[in-house]
């Protein structure tokens, strides 16, 4: 089973219909069965879209020029067969709006809503949510998280209200943008990893460098973070993952976003 994360960017994105088709041409030759994408826009004053059996929306409504939808209709006019699911969120740079979606080559029948932060106002900027998904008894959780120093809405406090909202009886992925570099000790990276989560990074056999950013993203305006991992995918159990690699890097794909995404390959038991 192939799952991956990548935060988008979209519309964003300086060339982002020349970015838009590099990203639905990998997908339909690598094909993953999930694939969680963070950072989706829309303009806020575009048409709704009409109900369709491809696509399940909750917050607020998908409209016709959203980036995953867009994303959707040519991948399975190429001969796929996903399934949607969006979670409207928030404006943002006053002309969009953003959100969390999942494709998934499986019919999604339950999804889940998480409101991470305080504010549950959409004009303000660090509304957060997780949109989880079930698949074969599993849940799978679309993040995009604040960053640890933010004193109003921080890491610590939105990672506890994401645990308290999940079940430790039920088998977990956690996967998105944590806003956490992994080589900054006793923060958010640290703060997952002291639970009952492991890296599937550090879990796989094979791997590359794996860092995700690099240089001057948005968000981290005050600091040059260089090469970091910042996205990751989680896990409560133990897999035997076969790989993780960095995508959309300039080496394994061409760069279309301020972020490379992550895809793991595993087994299902």
């Amino acid at each position: 089973m192939k799952v991956m994360t990548i935060n988008t960017h979209s519309y964003i994105e300086k060339n982002s219909e020349k970015k838009l088709d590099i990203f639905v041409d990998a997908i339909n030759r690598i094909k993953p069965d999930i694939i969680a994408m963070q950072e989706v826009n829309q303009s806020k004053d575009e048409l709704l879209l009409k109900k369709n059996e491809h696509i399940t929306e909750c917050g607020i409504g998908i409209k016709t020029n959203n980036f995953a939808y867009r994303v959707l209709v040519k991948l399975n006019n190429m001969g796929n067969n996903y399934h949607l699911v969006w979670l409207g969120i928030k404006r943002g740079f006053e002309v969009f709006d953003e959100g969390l979606c999942f494709l998934s080559k499986v019919p999604i029948k339950k999804h889940k809503e998480i409101l991470l932060s305080r504010t549950d106002d959409i004009n303000n900027w660090k509304k957060r949510m997780a949109l989880g998904i079930n698949i074969n008894d599993e849940w799978f959780y679309n993040v995009h998280f604040g960053r640890w120093d933010d004193k109003e809405e921080s890491f610590y406090d939105q990672w506890r209200t994401f645990e308290k909202n999940i079940s430790q009886n039920e088998k977990v992925w956690v996967m998105g943008d944590f806003n956490s570099p992994s080589d900054i000790k006793n923060e958010g990276y640290d703060l997952v990893l002291s639970g009952d989560f492991y890296d599937t990074y550090y879990l796989a056999k094979n791997k590359d460098e794996g860092y995700t950013v690099r240089g001057k993203i948005d968000g981290w305006d005050d600091k040059d973070i260089k090469k970091s991992r910042i996205d990751y995918i989680f896990t409560n159990e133990k897999y035997d993952i076969k790989s993780s690699y960095t995508i959309f890097n300039g080496k394994n794909e061409e760069i279309i976003s301020d972020h490379f995404g992550i895809i793991i390959d595993f087994e299902r038991e």
